[in-house]
């Protein structure tokens, strides 16, 4: 048998300030983006999930426009209206813009 590895690191900006829902996972969109040899920009967003201590820090220290690593794995989540959607799990978070005074 052989083993799988789901692991995925992104860095970019929040793209909302991170909200808890009725489940208790906190919730936000990463953006981040990549030039091709063509010069063209390509903008991506991602939904990142957070649960338990790791939740608790994204709701509290982060803001919209602030740069982070996340580090996590691929998984899914499924919407009010029965449709499952592509997450990121975040299991590492890493603050990359300096702390305001």
């Amino acid at each position: 048998m052989a083993s799988s590895y789901n692991k995925t690191v992104l860095i970019g900006r929040v793209g909302q300030k991170p909200q808890r829902n009725d489940n208790g996972l906190v919730e936000f969109t990463l953006c981040n983006s990549t030039v091709d040899l063509d010069g063209k920009e390509t903008v991506m967003w991602h939904r990142i999930v957070s649960k338990n201590r790791q939740g608790d820090l994204c709701e509290q220290y982060l803001n919209k426009g602030d740069s982070c690593c996340i580090e996590g794995r691929i998984g899914s989540k499924e919407r009010p209206d029965g449709k499952s959607v592509q997450v990121i799990v975040c299991e590492t978070l890493t603050f990359l813009t300096p702390k305001r005074k």
